[in-house]
Protein backbone atom coordinates (compact mmCIF):
# COMPACT_ATOMS: atom_id res chain seq x y z
CA UNK A 1 0.00 0.00 0.00
CA UNK A 2 1.29 3.72 -0.81
CA UNK A 3 1.03 4.92 2.65
CA UNK A 4 3.22 1.91 4.15
CA UNK A 5 5.98 2.73 0.61
CA UNK A 6 5.73 6.78 1.02
CA UNK A 7 5.14 9.65 3.40
CA UNK A 8 4.24 13.44 2.72
CA UNK A 9 6.05 16.33 2.75
CA UNK A 10 5.93 20.11 1.85
CA UNK A 11 8.21 22.91 1.62
CA UNK A 12 7.62 26.40 1.77
CA UNK A 13 9.92 29.42 1.36
CA UNK A 14 9.60 33.02 1.95
CA UNK A 15 12.01 35.90 2.12
CA UNK A 16 11.63 39.44 1.90
CA UNK A 17 10.72 40.10 -1.60
CA UNK A 18 13.01 43.24 -2.66
CA UNK A 19 10.85 44.75 -5.93
CA UNK A 20 7.92 47.25 -5.13
CA UNK A 21 5.34 48.65 -7.72
CA UNK A 22 5.99 52.50 -7.54
CA UNK A 23 2.05 53.51 -7.80
CA UNK A 24 2.86 57.66 -7.77
CA UNK A 25 5.47 57.32 -10.33
CA UNK A 26 3.37 55.04 -12.61
CA UNK A 27 0.16 57.40 -12.24
CA UNK A 28 2.52 60.12 -13.47
CA UNK A 29 4.22 57.95 -16.31
CA UNK A 30 0.71 57.44 -17.62
CA UNK A 31 -0.06 60.81 -17.45
CA UNK A 32 3.18 61.98 -19.14
CA UNK A 33 2.54 59.39 -22.09
CA UNK A 34 -1.32 60.02 -22.48
CA UNK A 35 -1.83 55.79 -21.65
CA UNK A 36 -4.62 54.20 -20.49
CA UNK A 37 -4.88 53.28 -17.19
CA UNK A 38 -3.31 49.36 -16.40
CA UNK A 39 -1.60 49.56 -19.60
CA UNK A 40 2.05 49.97 -17.51
CA UNK A 41 3.44 49.69 -14.13
CA UNK A 42 6.55 50.58 -13.18
CA UNK A 43 8.60 48.64 -11.01
CA UNK A 44 11.46 49.03 -8.61
CA UNK A 45 14.44 47.64 -6.65
CA UNK A 46 13.73 48.00 -3.04
CA UNK A 47 17.52 46.74 -2.30
CA UNK A 48 21.01 46.16 -4.35
CA UNK A 49 20.92 42.85 -6.58
CA UNK A 50 24.06 41.43 -4.42
CA UNK A 51 21.77 41.60 -1.37
CA UNK A 52 19.57 38.91 -2.13
CA UNK A 53 20.57 36.68 -4.58
CA UNK A 54 22.45 34.38 -2.53
CA UNK A 55 19.20 33.85 -1.17
CA UNK A 56 17.38 33.62 -4.21
CA UNK A 57 19.86 31.26 -6.12
CA UNK A 58 19.41 28.60 -3.16
CA UNK A 59 15.94 28.99 -2.58
CA UNK A 60 15.98 27.43 -6.60
CA UNK A 61 18.26 25.01 -5.57
CA UNK A 62 16.66 23.95 -2.62
CA UNK A 63 13.15 23.65 -4.60
CA UNK A 64 14.86 21.69 -7.59
CA UNK A 65 15.87 19.21 -4.82
CA UNK A 66 13.07 19.31 -3.49
CA UNK A 67 10.60 18.39 -7.07
CA UNK A 68 13.53 16.57 -8.50
CA UNK A 69 13.16 14.00 -5.54
CA UNK A 70 9.72 13.95 -4.72
CA UNK A 71 6.16 13.20 -6.72
CA UNK A 72 3.04 15.41 -7.04
CA UNK A 73 0.35 14.79 -4.90
CA UNK A 74 -2.72 17.25 -3.92
CA UNK A 75 -3.43 20.67 -4.82
CA UNK A 76 -2.36 22.20 -1.08
CA UNK A 77 2.10 21.96 -1.83
CA UNK A 78 1.95 18.21 -0.46
CA UNK A 79 4.86 16.01 -2.25
CA UNK A 80 4.85 12.16 -1.98
CA UNK A 81 8.59 11.27 -0.81
CA UNK A 82 10.00 7.60 -0.57
CA UNK A 83 10.55 6.20 3.18
CA UNK A 84 12.98 4.63 2.11
CA UNK A 85 15.18 7.75 0.96
CA UNK A 86 13.63 9.57 4.08
CA UNK A 87 17.06 9.71 5.74
CA UNK A 88 19.13 10.92 2.74
CA UNK A 89 16.40 13.56 1.99
CA UNK A 90 15.86 14.89 5.50
CA UNK A 91 19.51 14.88 5.87
CA UNK A 92 20.07 17.31 2.49
CA UNK A 93 17.23 19.37 3.32
CA UNK A 94 19.01 20.36 6.99
CA UNK A 95 21.94 21.29 4.99
CA UNK A 96 19.51 23.99 3.02
CA UNK A 97 18.00 24.66 5.63
CA UNK A 98 21.43 25.55 7.82
CA UNK A 99 22.76 27.39 4.54
CA UNK A 100 19.24 29.46 4.47
CA UNK A 101 19.78 30.51 8.26
CA UNK A 102 23.07 31.73 8.15
CA UNK A 103 22.27 33.52 4.60
CA UNK A 104 19.23 35.74 6.02
CA UNK A 105 21.30 36.04 8.95
CA UNK A 106 23.69 37.79 7.46
CA UNK A 107 21.02 40.00 4.95
CA UNK A 108 19.51 41.49 8.29
CA UNK A 109 22.97 42.18 9.80
CA UNK A 110 23.79 43.71 6.61
CA UNK A 111 20.11 45.24 6.00
CA UNK A 112 20.35 49.03 7.38
CA UNK A 113 23.30 49.43 4.93
CA UNK A 114 21.04 48.38 1.80
CA UNK A 115 18.55 50.30 2.85
CA UNK A 116 20.86 53.17 2.95
CA UNK A 117 22.26 52.36 -0.77
CA UNK A 118 18.82 52.45 -2.13
CA UNK A 119 18.08 55.74 -0.55
CA UNK A 120 20.81 57.07 -2.73
CA UNK A 121 19.97 54.58 -6.05
CA UNK A 122 16.56 55.37 -6.04
CA UNK A 123 16.38 59.17 -4.80
CA UNK A 124 13.20 60.75 -5.43
CA UNK A 125 11.78 57.42 -5.95
CA UNK A 126 12.86 56.04 -2.56
CA UNK A 127 10.20 55.43 -0.17
CA UNK A 128 10.29 54.55 3.66
CA UNK A 129 7.41 52.58 3.37
CA UNK A 130 8.77 50.07 1.40
CA UNK A 131 11.00 48.56 3.60
CA UNK A 132 9.91 46.94 7.13
CA UNK A 133 11.93 47.67 10.62
CA UNK A 134 15.44 46.84 11.23
CA UNK A 135 13.84 44.46 14.23
CA UNK A 136 11.52 42.53 11.90
CA UNK A 137 13.38 41.89 8.80
CA UNK A 138 14.73 38.50 9.92
CA UNK A 139 11.10 37.35 10.34
CA UNK A 140 10.94 38.02 6.65
CA UNK A 141 12.79 34.86 5.79
CA UNK A 142 11.22 31.37 6.39
CA UNK A 143 12.25 27.60 5.33
CA UNK A 144 9.80 25.52 6.84
CA UNK A 145 9.23 21.71 5.69
CA UNK A 146 6.17 19.43 7.08
CA UNK A 147 5.81 15.60 6.87
CA UNK A 148 2.52 14.00 7.41
CA UNK A 149 1.29 10.30 6.61
CA UNK A 150 -0.17 9.45 3.05
CA UNK A 151 -3.99 8.68 4.46
CA UNK A 152 -5.61 5.33 4.20
CA UNK A 153 -8.71 4.76 4.26
CA UNK A 154 -9.17 2.53 7.47
CA UNK A 155 -7.21 5.19 9.35
CA UNK A 156 -10.57 7.15 10.35
CA UNK A 157 -11.28 7.78 13.84
CA UNK A 158 -14.75 8.94 13.37
CA UNK A 159 -18.63 7.56 14.69
CA UNK A 160 -20.46 8.44 11.99
CA UNK A 161 -23.37 6.49 10.59
CA UNK A 162 -21.74 3.26 8.80
CA UNK A 163 -22.48 3.55 5.19
CA UNK A 164 -21.04 7.41 5.48
CA UNK A 165 -18.04 5.61 6.84
CA UNK A 166 -18.08 3.49 3.58
CA UNK A 167 -18.56 6.50 1.55
CA UNK A 168 -15.85 8.39 2.99
CA UNK A 169 -13.48 5.11 2.64
CA UNK A 170 -14.49 5.23 -0.64
CA UNK A 171 -13.59 8.12 -1.20
CA UNK A 172 -10.22 8.22 -0.05
CA UNK A 173 -9.89 4.63 -1.66
CA UNK A 174 -10.56 6.55 -4.97
CA UNK A 175 -7.93 9.33 -3.79
CA UNK A 176 -5.18 6.99 -2.93
CA UNK A 177 -5.95 4.98 -6.62
CA UNK A 178 -5.02 8.23 -8.24
CA UNK A 179 -2.50 9.59 -6.39
CA UNK A 180 -0.98 5.94 -6.79
CA UNK A 181 -1.53 6.00 -10.45
CA UNK A 182 -0.11 9.72 -10.76
CA UNK A 183 2.87 9.06 -9.46
CA UNK A 184 3.70 5.87 -11.97
CA UNK A 185 3.10 8.15 -14.56
CA UNK A 186 4.83 10.90 -13.53
CA UNK A 187 8.01 8.69 -12.38
CA UNK A 188 8.11 7.27 -16.34
CA UNK A 189 7.15 10.69 -17.47
CA UNK A 190 11.00 11.76 -16.15
CA UNK A 191 12.40 8.62 -17.40
CA UNK A 192 10.79 8.94 -20.72
CA UNK A 193 11.94 12.71 -21.03
CA UNK A 194 15.70 11.61 -21.67
CA UNK A 195 15.21 8.44 -23.53
CA UNK A 196 12.91 10.26 -25.77
CA UNK A 197 15.86 12.80 -26.49
CA UNK A 198 18.34 10.36 -27.21
CA UNK A 199 16.13 8.77 -29.51
CA UNK A 200 15.31 12.32 -31.28
CA UNK A 201 19.25 13.23 -31.15
CA UNK A 202 21.13 10.15 -32.36
CA UNK A 203 18.68 8.96 -34.76
CA UNK A 204 19.65 11.86 -37.03
CA UNK A 205 23.32 10.84 -37.90
CA UNK A 206 24.25 14.46 -37.97
CA UNK A 207 22.76 16.20 -35.05
CA UNK A 208 24.70 17.49 -32.74
CA UNK A 209 24.44 16.67 -29.08
CA UNK A 210 26.25 17.46 -25.87
CA UNK A 211 27.53 14.93 -23.26
CA UNK A 212 24.23 15.29 -21.31
CA UNK A 213 21.93 13.75 -23.86
CA UNK A 214 23.82 10.57 -22.10
CA UNK A 215 24.24 11.87 -18.53
CA UNK A 216 20.81 13.09 -18.05
CA UNK A 217 19.69 9.25 -18.71
CA UNK A 218 21.77 8.16 -16.25
CA UNK A 219 20.63 10.37 -13.39
CA UNK A 220 17.47 9.46 -13.80
CA UNK A 221 17.98 5.94 -14.48
CA UNK A 222 20.01 6.84 -10.74
CA UNK A 223 17.33 8.75 -9.46
CA UNK A 224 14.19 6.49 -10.91
CA UNK A 225 14.29 4.01 -7.35
CA UNK A 226 13.73 6.99 -5.44
CA UNK A 227 10.68 7.67 -7.69
CA UNK A 228 9.16 4.53 -7.96
CA UNK A 229 6.94 4.80 -4.76
CA UNK A 230 4.93 2.08 -5.76
CA UNK A 231 8.39 -0.12 -6.30
CA UNK A 232 6.39 -1.06 -9.70
CA UNK A 233 8.07 -4.01 -11.45
CA UNK A 234 7.37 -2.35 -14.79
CA UNK A 235 9.57 0.77 -13.87
CA UNK A 236 12.43 -1.45 -12.37
CA UNK A 237 12.31 -3.69 -15.64
CA UNK A 238 12.54 -0.32 -17.51
CA UNK A 239 15.35 0.87 -15.38
CA UNK A 240 17.13 -2.55 -15.88
CA UNK A 241 17.24 -2.43 -19.62
CA UNK A 242 18.47 1.26 -19.30
CA UNK A 243 21.74 -0.02 -16.90
CA UNK A 244 21.82 -2.70 -19.48
CA UNK A 245 21.68 -1.57 -22.95
CA UNK A 246 21.99 2.48 -22.51
CA UNK A 247 23.86 3.42 -19.40
CA UNK A 248 27.50 3.15 -20.46
CA UNK A 249 27.31 4.92 -23.74
CA UNK A 250 30.10 7.08 -24.19
CA UNK A 251 29.24 10.30 -25.83
CA UNK A 252 32.03 10.67 -27.88
CA UNK A 253 31.73 7.51 -29.33
CA UNK A 254 28.49 7.82 -30.38
CA UNK A 255 29.56 11.03 -32.59
CA UNK A 256 32.43 9.28 -34.23
CA UNK A 257 30.94 6.14 -35.12
CA UNK A 258 27.74 6.15 -36.59
CA UNK A 259 26.96 2.01 -36.43
CA UNK A 260 27.42 3.01 -32.99
CA UNK A 261 24.83 6.12 -32.66
CA UNK A 262 22.35 4.00 -35.00
CA UNK A 263 22.35 1.01 -32.84
CA UNK A 264 21.74 2.85 -29.40
CA UNK A 265 19.17 5.11 -31.04
CA UNK A 266 17.00 1.72 -31.87
CA UNK A 267 18.09 0.39 -28.16
CA UNK A 268 16.20 3.48 -26.62
CA UNK A 269 13.41 3.68 -28.69
CA UNK A 270 13.00 -0.17 -28.18
CA UNK A 271 13.22 0.60 -24.82
CA UNK A 272 10.54 3.98 -25.08
CA UNK A 273 8.29 1.57 -27.02
CA UNK A 274 7.43 -0.33 -24.04
CA UNK A 275 6.51 2.42 -21.98
CA UNK A 276 3.33 3.13 -24.01
CA UNK A 277 1.60 1.95 -21.53
CA UNK A 278 2.42 4.18 -18.30
CA UNK A 279 0.89 7.19 -20.06
CA UNK A 280 -2.55 5.16 -21.22
CA UNK A 281 -6.15 6.57 -19.25
CA UNK A 282 -7.23 5.05 -16.56
CA UNK A 283 -9.86 2.04 -17.09
CA UNK A 284 -13.17 3.50 -15.82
Amino acid sequence: MLHDRALLVTLSLSKFEPKRTDKRITRQVLSDHGAAAGTLRVAKKLLPDEAIEPINKLHSETREYHYRHTLAWGEQGERLLNSQFFMEYAAAMAAFREKADALSDTFAAHYDDYVATARTSLNGAFDPSDYPAQRLIREKFRFKLEYSPVPAAGDFRISVMEEAMENLRQSVDIRIADATRSARTEAARRLAEPLAAMVQRLSDPDAVFRDSLVTNLREMADLLPVLNVTADPELDSVRQRILTDLYQADPGLLRENRTVRASTARKAQSILDTMNGFFAPAAS
